[in-house]
């Protein structure tokens, strides 16, 4: 692969071994929360970053360096950093009751929302493509969200309490990108 090439189509390999990575942190998470329950599970995955975090720094030559922060920059990054803490235990909840795959899949609306909420918190406009690719989305999450096992076909897939809890954790998922987006935003304007 040369140079220009690995601009071109380098982030394909990345992005595949991140979502093998991302789904086989998941499913550990989910067997976790057997055992701490969903919230535990989902603090797990926060505070097990930190030491690493820590260490990293420590090890490293330079201080790091910090902005100066203001108050509303802290209020995004928090409200960021709960929704996500809250997305993390929705979807161990909806795992517990559907399986694993489907519980992902409704948990991908999340990039549907984003753009939604984006236009609606940050003031961000959507293009007729981006409004097309959002329909896309839909439409392949609702494809896929439907069981080949179901009898009952999209109406019970769709409209069953464990469906609230999926749609609820891609909203979570969806707040906590908005809410690193806005604190983002607040930091380097």
């Amino acid at each position: 692969m040369t140079p220009s090439s690995w601009a071109v189509w380098g982030w394909i390999p990345i992005v595949l071994a991140a979502e093998f990575a991302q789904t086989a942190r998941n499913a550990a998470q989910r067997s976790i929360s057997g055992l701490t329950g969903p919230v535990g599970a989902a603090l797990v995955r926060f505070l097990y970053g930190l030491p690493f975090l820590l260490t990293l720094q420590m090890l490293s030559k330079q201080p790091l360096a910090l902005p100066s922060f203001t108050a509303s920059y802290l209020a995004w990054l928090a409200f960021g950093a709960l929704a996500h803490i809250a997305a993390t235990t929705m979807l161990l909840l909806a795992m517990k009751v559907r399986i694993f795959v489907v519980a992902v899949i409704y948990s991908k609306t999340e990039v549907v929302q984003v753009a939604l909420l984006a236009f609606i918190f940050l003031n961000e406009s959507l293009s007729f493509g981006a409004v097309v690719a959002l329909g896309a989305v839909a439409l392949g999450v609702a494809i896929l969200s439907v069981s080949a096992s179901s009898q009952r076909g999209l109406r019970s897939s769709w409209f069953g309490a464990s469906t609230a809890v999926d749609i609820a954790s891609g909203i979570m998922f969806a707040l906590a990108v908005i809410g690193y987006r806005g604190a983002a935003i607040e930091l380097f304007s």
